[in-house]
């Protein structure tokens, strides 16, 4: 019973367990079904006109309490370090177990500081209504969104590497540079060499360039290029040259009207089945390391993967310490950070046309063999 040991406002008794309870529908007074049908109105009712509403006592109360026992029951936060010395805390809201350096908890969205507000960049970025330094007061949810996608979630404030992540932030650039600083952030936590990236998985070199990363970029492609030109140059073997030169000798007397389409096709298979059933000791190796080079060609293209993020973090370490030198004002440092960082099209577009480029230059082996025979 919620109303146990709470004292009835008409007779002046406490409530039991067994006790008949009727709480006024105006001020939520409870009393003792007796005590209301012998006054017919409740104890407090002279103090209806004026708005009062009954309230439990600040130690009775059982929302209070049951808040109580489930911060009781959350167990402590571990006393972990991960590899950069940052510790787990506690959610003050909800009790989730959070990044010490978050800035807000991953579970509620409420903020981690204990004043309850959130610290704005040194620096001046926008945050907010109110924005600049000093803290801002709205919405907390609305608050998370904007400092997960520029920050990543984690205190604007705290550094990586030597560097405040709201430097980060105007590096990176674009319109949600939180994504690729939480990845950053967790390289540095956890001491990982290699962050897998989608993106750059996907798209290999061309990603780097998008990045601005224009030398690792051609180091890749120049990698990827060299072993699909040696792969292209082992797998052709005499009987594929042969093979080629007979279907174009076959299309020849196709257009003269020598053969018909059918029969082009049967001796296209009769002879891509020879080249196939080629025993040639010699052209067997040839075969075995033309397939070796070509999958190192994609080993190195999907590479790009896993070191993109660890390239990427050298190079914001490097060039946002060279903006530090070179700089003697914070707007030519900012200015900086914005020329050297973000992203390019324009280099995407390179990277995209120099890897279609690469595809036609690592095949050129083959048509040589094939058209000097």
């Amino acid at each position: 019973m919620r109303y146990k040991d709470i004292i009835c406002s008409a007779c002046g008794t406490a409530f039991t367990e067994d006790d008949d309870v009727v709480v006024c529908p105006v001020c939520g007074t409870p009393h003792h079904r007796a005590c209301w049908m012998a006054q017919q109105h409740c104890a407090n009712e002279a103090l209806h006109e004026q708005g009062f509403e009954w309230r439990f006592p600040e130690d009775k109360d059982p929302l209070k309490k049951l808040d109580e026992q489930k911060r009781a029951a959350h167990s402590p936060a571990p006393d972990f370090s991960f590899k950069n010395g940052e510790k787990v805390v506690e959610c003050p809201n909800c009790g989730a177990l959070n990044y010490e350096n978050d800035a807000f908890c991953m579970k509620c969205r409420a903020p981690l500081k204990d004043d309850g507000r959130l610290p704005a960049p040194d620096h001046g970025q926008m945050y907010g209504p109110e924005g600049g330094t000093g803290y801002s007061y709205t919405d907390p949810n609305r608050l998370a969104y904007e400092n997960q996608r520029l920050y990543g979630g984690l205190d604007p404030n705290i550094m990586i590497d030597g560097i405040p992540v709201c430097e980060y932030s105007d590096y990176i650039g674009g319109k949600a540079p939180g994504k690729m600083i939480r990845r950053i952030a967790g390289m540095e936590r956890f001491d990982r060499k290699v962050s897998f990236n989608f993106a750059a998985f996907v798209f290999g070199p061309i990603w780097l360039f998008y990045r601005k990363m224009y030398k690792a970029g051609a180091m890749f492609l120049v990698l990827t290029t060299l072993c699909a030109a040696i792969s292209s140059v082992l797998l052709t073997t005499p009987s594929v040259v042969k093979t080629y030169q007979n279907m174009f000798d076959a299309v020849k007397e196709v257009y003269a009207g020598e053969i018909t389409v059918e029969e082009y096709y049967s001796r296209i298979f009769d002879d891509a089945g020879n080249a196939a059933e080629d025993t040639d000791p010699v052209s067997r190796a040839r075969v075995i390391g033309g397939e070796i080079m070509r999958y190192a060609a994609q080993i190195i293209w999907l590479s790009c993967g896993f070191l993109g993020d660890r390239l990427y973090r050298k190079k914001c370490r490097q060039d946002i310490e060279n903006a530090r030198e070179s700089c003697t004002n914070m707007e030519d440092y900012r200015r900086t950070l914005f020329e050297k960082g973000g992203t390019s099209a324009a280099g995407a577009v390179i990277g995209a046309a120099a890897a279609f480029a690469a595809v036609l230059l690592s095949q050129l082996p083959t048509y040589i063999l094939v058209f000097t025979a």
